[in-house]
């Protein structure tokens, strides 16, 4: 679902302005990238729970939002034994 929709659906869940409904989205959005507790450390409770609250009206279960598993991305480093020069040195690798 694009962010429009989302923002249009808290809008009218809640009786509220647009930028209202962004802010409510924009936790939405921070809680799945960072997790639960790091969004809820990062600002007021107060906003928090009224954000919270907006967006269970429009849907969101606190499950789902509970549920948002932060998986740390590794770097990854490959090397070849040897540099690949042409085609041909990937067909014979494959």
């Amino acid at each position: 679902m694009e962010r429009k929709h989302i923002v249009k659906a808290i809008m009218t869940a809640n009786q509220c302005s647009e930028n209202q409904a962004r802010a409510a989205f924009s936790t939405y959005r921070n809680i799945r990238a960072d997790g639960y507790e790091v969004t809820k450390d990062s600002m007021s409770n107060r906003t928090f729970f009224r954000h919270q609250k907006m967006l269970r009206a429009a849907g969101v279960s606190d499950q789902h939002l509970r549920d948002a598993v932060v998986i740390p991305f590794m770097r990854v480093r490959f090397e070849l034994a040897r540099p690949v020069s042409n085609w041909e040195d990937i067909r014979r690798a494959a």
